[in-house]
C-alpha cells in the first residue's frame, strides 16, 4: 500500500556517498517506492549513474538551485497522493514504518504534514544513537519584530483528534509525510530561499496562510548520519537566508528556549534561563509516549520539569500564569506531606534556637 501511494523525493548537492546510501536503504525496505533525487551537482554523470544503478530517478538541476527550487521541482513530478520529504543523509531501515502518519493524513482533510523522529549516528551502523528533536509551536509578533519557537515539550500537549500517537505542533523536521495536494495549493517552498531560514519560512506560511495542520508521530523514525566534504559547509551556512526571513517576515530575532538568533548576522546570542526554582520543587518525570525529558502542563493539569541542559524558557503569558499556578500546586502539596508536618516543629525549633544564639552574641559584644 505504501508503495502505491508515496513518492520519496530528496535533493542532494556534492554528497554522492550520502545519496546512494540513502536511496538503496530505501530500496532495501521499500523495493518498488518511486523515488526521486533532485541533483544539483557539477560533473554529475558518474553522481547520477550511481543513483540510478541504486534505484532512483535523476532529475538534473543547476548546481546550487537550492533546498527549496529542487523539491518544488520534485513535487511537481509527483504523481502519488502523499510524498515523503528527506534529506540526502539520512538512513531507513525496517523499522522506518508511515502507517500511523498515513492513516492520520487519510482522516484528517485539513492535516498536511506528518513529521517523524531522527536519531543521529556517530557511525554507519545505528548501535550508537542520540534522539533529535526540533518540534516546535511558532509565534509571530510583529510589534517586537519577534519570532518565538516553544519545543514540544514545554507546551501543553495537543493530540491530534483521534489519532493518539500524533501530536500537532506548527513545525517538524525535515522528515515529514505530506499531502500532495496541500502543495498544489500553497504549501509550498519559497524559492529565494537557498539554506537557512527555508524550514521556518515554509511552516510560517502553512501556519499563517493556509488553514492546514501539521502533526508529530515519534513512531515514524529514521536515521541521520551526516557527511561533510570539504567545501560543503561553505553553502550550507550562508546567512543570506536569514536576511531574507527578516525582510519577508518583518522579524529581527528568533527566539528558541535558551537562545536568540539575530537574523542580520545569523549569530546566536544565549539568554538565561528562567524558573529554575522549579527544579527545587519536584524531581524529574519523563513522557515514555515522547521518550524524553520535557517541561510544561498537561490538558489534564500535571506538571511537569525537565532537567538541567534542557529549555524552560517562558515565551508566553499563558505559559507563564500556568507555571505560577503549578509551584502553587507543588509548593501546597508538599506542606500537605508527612514530610512537611514532620520538619515543620525542627524548623521552627532551629530558628528560635538561632534566635536565641544571635541575642547571646549581641551581648557579649556590649
Amino acid at each position: 500500500m505504501f508503495e502505491h501511494e508515496v513518492t520519496v523525493c530528496f535533493a542532494t548537492m556534492s554528497r554522492p556517498e550520502c545519496a546512494v546510501r540513502l536511496t538503496k536503504s530505501i530500496r532495501d525496505v521499500y523495493p518498488s517506492v518511486r523515488i526521486l533525487v533532485g541533483l544539483q551537482t557539477k560533473g554529475s554523470d558518474s553522481y547520477q549513474a550511481a543513483l540510478e544503478r541504486a534505484g532512483a530517478e535523476v532529475v538534473i538541476l543547476p548546481f546550487d538551485y537550492g533546498v527549496c527550487a529542487s523539491r518544488n521541482r520534485l513535487v511537481e513530478k509527483v504523481e502519488t497522493p502523499f510524498f515523503v520529504i528527506c534529506d540526502d543523509d539520512f538512513i531507513w531501515t525496517r523499522d522506518t514504518k508511515f502507517d500511523v502518519a498515513l492513516r492520520a493524513l487519510r482522516e484528517t482533510e485539513n492535516l498536511a504534514v506528518v513529521g517523524g523522529l531522527l536519531y543521529d549516528l556517530w557511525s554507519p551502523e545505528p548501535s550508537q544513537k542520540d534522539p533529535r528533536h526540533w518540534e516546535r509551536h511558532l509565534y509571530l509578533d510583529a510589534s517586537k519584530r519577534l519570532l518565538t519557537m516553544v519545543a514540544l515539550e514545554e507546551a501543553p500537549l495537543t493530540p491530534l483528534g483521534g489519532h493518539s500517537d500524533v501530536w500537532l505542533v506548527d513545525a517538524v523536521m525535515n522528515f515529514a509525510v505530506m499531502k500532495t495536494e496541500a502543495h498544489r495549493s500553497g504549501a509550498r517552498w519559497d524559492e529565494q530561499f537557498k539554506s537557512n531560514g527555508e524550514h521556518e519560512d515554509f511552516f510560517l506560511n502553512l501556519k499563517l496562510n493556509t488553514g492546514y495542520l501539521v502533526g508529530y508521530c515519534p513512531r515514524m523514525f529514521a536515521y541521520h548520519y551526516s557527511v561533510v566534504p570539504p567545501g560543503y559547509g561553505a553553502y550550507r551556512d550562508r546567512s543570506d537566508g536569514w536576511r531574507r526571513l527578516s525582510a519577508k517576515w518583518g522579524i529581527d530575532r528568533i527566539r528558541d528556549g535558551r537562545q536568540i538568533l539575530e537574523l542580520t548576522t545569523g549569530a546566536f546570542a544565549p539568554i538565561p534561563e528562567p524558573v529554575s526554582a522549579l527544579r527545587r520543587l519536584r524531581g524529574w518525570e519523563r513522557d515514555p509516549a515522547l521518550g524524553r525529558d520535557r517541561v510544561g502542563i498537561t490538558p489534564d493539569g500535571k506538571f511537569y520539569c525537565a532537567p538541567s541542559g534542557s529549555s524552560l524558557e517562558v515565551t508566553s503569558r499563558q505559559i507563564e500564569d500556568r507555571i505560577k499556578r503549578a509551584r502553587k500546586e507543588v509548593t501546597k502539596t508538599f506542606r500537605s506531606s508527612t514530610s512537611w508536618k514532620v520538619t515543620k516543629p525542627l524548623r521552627f525549633v532551629g530558628r528560635t534556637l538561632k534566635g536565641i544564639a544571635r541575642g547571646f552574641s549581641r551581648q557579649r559584644s556590649k
